[in-house]
């Protein structure tokens, strides 16, 4: 959400929607979204601490481990959602984003926005998030399947959710394209999906076609902290979009701002940031 707002500019251009407790952890992270320009309704919860992620991060940034305290996060309710100011900015939205680990934690907040992208014919983007969410949640992440209209992931995500829905193929193209069309609602044939395959091209997939492009080589004493990656690629992807960029334009853009966040410690601008 953060390089989306960089990139919009715009103070309160974007939006973010959660659950948090009453303590500093939810005042840092207030503090520091709305520094950026980034909007936060919090709904707030007195018995739960805010949710915190321990990332570990090792071989000079190349891999990192993350274990995760959800609490708070766990518990935002469709009624935070029906709050008049609320509402209004969810009405009037141009563009939604789900990720993997709020619709697992929140379903029904996660299948109303998902009910109102698609009758206000609005595109709805899923970012996966990660492999165990398919193995453990599948029923909830059907509950909004048919909705979404653009999905971003990476291969090991893909592949988690074939396996889960049984298809016989590890073959991340042939998987990218059938989730292009599988239970698929939306007026028009076909969602385009993005997979993310590290320093392999990235994979684009709608209908029956598929496109690659190319991930520019980064030298490993150059990489310092992979965290953030995938989420920068999202940002930046849902930024140009928004704006009416190409899609070619879209995919190279959130090519650039996840290589860029790579060479950073952790979700920073950094000296060297170009939108």
């Amino acid at each position: 959400m953060l390089y989306l707002q960089w990139i919009l500019g715009e103070p309160n251009s974007a939006t973010f929607f959660g659950a948090v407790g009453n303590d500093r952890y939810s005042e840092i992270l207030k503090r520091e979204a709305n520094r950026d320009g980034l909007d936060v309704k919090y709904q707030y919860h007195s018995d739960k601490p805010t949710g915190t992620c321990a990332v570990i991060i090792t071989n000079g940034g190349k891999y990192r481990s993350l274990c995760a305290n959800l609490s708070a996060s766990k518990s935002y309710t469709d009624e935070h959602l029906e709050l008049p100011e609320n509402k209004k900015i969810i009405q009037n939205a141009k563009f939604y984003l789900v990720t993997g680990f709020f619709l697992v934690s929140n379903p029904s907040a996660s299948e109303k926005i998902a009910r109102i992208a698609y009758e206000r014919n609005r595109p709805l983007l899923f970012n996966m998030s990660a492999p165990y969410i398919y193995e453990s949640y599948l029923d909830s992440v059907m509950s909004i399947f048919p909705y979404i209209n653009i999905i971003v992931g990476n291969a090991k995500e893909a592949k988690s959710f074939a396996l889960a829905n049984n298809w016989e193929t590890t073959d991340t193209e042939t998987i990218a394209l059938k989730l292009s069309t599988f239970n698929y609602v939306r007026n028009y044939g076909h969602r385009l999906v993005i997979l993310t395959q590290d320093e392999n091209p990235v994979i684009v997939a709608t209908g029956n076609h598929v496109k690659k492009f190319e991930v520019p080589k980064i030298s490993e004493k150059d990489i310092v902290d992979t965290n953030g990656a995938g989420d920068a690629f999202v940002g930046a992807f849902i930024a140009k979009y928004v704006l009416g960029y190409p899609l070619k334009i879209c995919i190279l853009s959130g090519i650039e701002a996840g290589s860029y966040i790579i060479k950073q410690h952790g979700m920073t601008r950094g000296d060297a940031f170009i939108v």
